[in-house]
């Protein structure tokens, strides 16, 4: 009779670890979801995603990042072909698409779900916790100088903008030791500086050149 209640026992402990076993999952996935619900998927989706990057090199991220914002160079090439009018017309609708995923990024939790599985590997860490992206930001760099500049400075002022910024951000991440304010350094933002001047002097003379890369190295900054 001992050596059975003993077995009873022994059962009965072992039912009820793993009944609260059982419990203690359901309640981790019960909060797993209310984080996500409550807006907060970014943050997890970003802790989960620290381990991934942890290992990886600085420099190699910021080229896949600068690689992908290579596409932009559709834009202002596409601009040389095309009327101003336009141009004016497609990227506003680019612009506007882009601050609709913005706002649905913040104010929708199964979209922002969404939008991080599938952009966190291109993402800085500010804007995997719900800062507007550097997408958007390009979007409205491009569109501002179509709407308000003639033509040629435009298409000029994009290519500043994209070559001159990834110049600046690959040699600063490889290279920068100076550090200016804002997180830059001077070798990054002479290297954004050099890049202008390139191509400036495709259209216009040295002069014009070196002023219009000063004020884009001084904006990069």
């Amino acid at each position: 009779m001992q050596i059975l209640h003993s077995q009873r026992r022994i059962c009965t402990q072992s039912l009820c670890r793993r009944g609260n076993l059982l419990r203690s999952n359901v309640y981790m996935y019960q909060g797993i979801d209310e984080l996500a619900s409550s807006g907060l998927s970014g943050i997890f989706l970003a802790t989960r995603d620290t381990s991934i990057r942890s290992g990886e090199n600085v420099v190699a991220l910021e080229f896949r990042r600068k690689s992908v914002h290579l596409v932009g160079l559709i834009v202002p090439i596409s601009y040389i072909f095309i009327e101003r009018r336009q141009a004016v017309i497609a990227v506003g609708i680019l612009v506007s698409i882009a601050l609709l995923i913005e706002l649905l990024k913040a104010h929708w939790p199964s979209f922002q779900v969404l939008f991080y599985q599938v952009f966190t590997p291109l993402l800085r860490s500010h804007e995997r916790n719900g800062a507007v992206t550097g997408a958007t930001y390009y979007l409205i760099g491009v569109f501002l100088p179509i709407l308000v500049f003639p033509k040629i400075l435009a298409i000029v002022s994009i290519f500043f903008m994209i070559l001159g910024d990834m110049a600046a951000a690959l040699i600063g991440k490889k290279w920068g030791r100076t550090k200016l304010f804002s997180r830059k350094s001077l070798e990054g933002s002479l290297a954004c500086f050099l890049v202008c001047i390139l191509i400036a002097l495709v259209k216009f003379n040295p002069a014009v050149a070196i002023i219009g890369a000063l004020v884009a190295t001084m904006v990069e900054v």
